[in-house]
C-alpha cells in the first residue's frame, strides 16, 4: 500500500512475524494467523492427517516410519506441554501411523515402489490442496515457513481446535498445564489484531 508524506510517496507494509517452532504462544499466533476462516481449518482438518498417513508411508519403504513417529511425538511433547502432546500424539499420530502401516502391509514387500509413490503423491497433493485452501479462503499470504508447513501444523492445528472449544464452552480460564500457556484467549486476540492490521494495509 503506498502512502503520501510531507517527503512524498512510501510503501507500507507489516513487519515481518517469522516462525518460532520451538516457542508456543508465536508459534499459535503465527498459525492462527494464517488460518482464521473456517474454511482454511476444515480444509487442514481433511488434508493434514492425509500429509501424515502419506509421509508415513513413504517413510516406511525405508524403514524409518517409527523414527519420524517419535521425533513429531517429542517435538509435540516439549513445545505443547504433556496434556496437549500426549493427546495430539495418542489421537493423532498414532492412528495416521497405524493406517499408513496397514496400507504398506496390504501391498506387500515386492509392491514397495508403488507404496513409495503413493506416499509421495499423497503428500503433494494434500499440500498443493492446502495452498489452494490458503488462497481461496485467506485474504493474507503466509511467510514462508518450512518448519511450520511440513512439522508444526498438524500439532498447533490440533491445539487451537482445542483451545477454541474449550474458551467457547467453559466459562471459566483452563489451567496452564492444559495448553502449556498462560491466558490462551491472548493468543487469539493478538493473531487477530494483527491480522486485521496486514488486511487494513492490503487495501
Amino acid at each position: 500500500m503506498v502512502h503520501a508524506g510531507e517527503t512524498g510517496f512510501h510503501l507500507m507494509s507489516a513487519p515481518p512475524f517469522p516462525f518460532q517452532p520451538f516457542s508456543l504462544r508465536p508459534a499459535l499466533i503465527f498459525h492462527k494467523l494464517y488460518h482464521s476462516s473456517r474454511g482454511i481449518q476444515v480444509n487442514h482438518w481433511v488434508l493434514l492427517p492425509c500429509y501424515l498417513v502419506s509421509l508415513f508411508l513413504t517413510l516406511a519403504v525405508f524403514w524409518a516410519q517409527i523414527l519420524a513417529f517419535a521425533l513429531l511425538a517429542v517435538y509435540a511433547l516439549a513445545v505443547t506441554g504433556a496434556f496437549m502432546g500426549g493427546s495430539y500424539t495418542l489421537c493423532v499420530l498414532s492412528p495416521c501411523l497405524f493406517l499408513a502401516w496397514a496400507i504398506a502391509d496390504s501391498l506387500g514387500n515386492p509392491w514397495w515402489p508403488i507404496r513409495f509413490a503413493l506416499g509421495q503423491a499423497g503428500c503433494l497433493v494434500s499440500l498443493l490442496l492446502q495452498l489452494l485452501g490458503h488462497k481461496l479462503c485467506e485474504k493474507l499470504k503466509p511467510e514462508p515457513a518450512p518448519m511450520h508447513g511440513f512439522v508444526a501444523a498438524p500439532m498447533l492445528e490440533w491445539q487451537v481446535v482445542w483451545m477454541e472449544a474449550y474458551l467457547a464452552l467453559i466459562p471459566r480460564p483452563p489451567p496452564e498445564w492444559l495448553f502449556n500457556l498462560e491466558e490462551p484467549q491472548q493468543v487469539f486476540a493478538e493473531a487477530e489484531r494483527m491480522r486485521l492490521e496486514r488486511e487494513s494495509l492490503l487495501g
